[in-house]
């Protein structure tokens, strides 16, 4: 007798289901070869956008917190300005408040509005750096993980014929 007909089941769209859909269409259908390929090239992407991530987060962290101060008692305007107290735009020599504001919590206290705008300005872009560093190195080995699954394969755990 003949044995009973399986019931098809209706693919739901995840992930896998994609990368066998692209197999088929890079590969040959029957080795992950393209699934590889197309994971390498979503990873660069990654990478890409988690470095891109790195360097805004790096240049928020530098400059600092966009808030309301006075001007006046660092000598460059008169009353309070929103603006940007420590980034040093007058010379190309370091600050001493541009050195010290993200290591002296003292220094914290020049940004009047909002309020507890420094503290939040450093703990956020502390996070996305740490975060898409991360996010680079995961990517990094995924790219490295593609590119030897497209060129040397995958073993299937098939023994090959005698």
């Amino acid at each position: 007798m003949g044995q009973p007909q399986r019931r098809q089941r209706r693919a739901s769209w995840t992930g896998q289901s994609f990368f066998r859909a692209a197999a088929s269409c890079v590969g040959d259908g029957k080795t992950m070869t393209g699934v590889a390929f197309i994971s390498a090239v979503l990873s660069k992407l990654a990478l890409l956008g988690a470095a891109a991530c790195f360097i805004f987060s790096g240049v928020g962290l530098t400059n600092g917190p966009l808030c309301f101060y006075n001007a006046s008692e660092h000598g460059h305007r008169h009353g309070t300005v929103w603006g940007y107290p420590f980034l040093d735009t007058d010379s190309q020599e370091p600050d001493a408040r541009t050195e010290n504001y993200l290591y002296d919590p003292r220094t914290w206290s020049t940004c009047l509005e909002p309020e507890g705008i420094v503290a939040w300005n450093v703990v956020l872009f502390s996070l996305l750096l740490l975060i898409s560093a991360a996010e680079m190195v995961l990517a990094s080995f995924q790219i490295l993980n593609g590119c030897l699954g497209c060129l040397c394969g995958f073993c299937d755990g098939k023994k090959s014929p005698p």
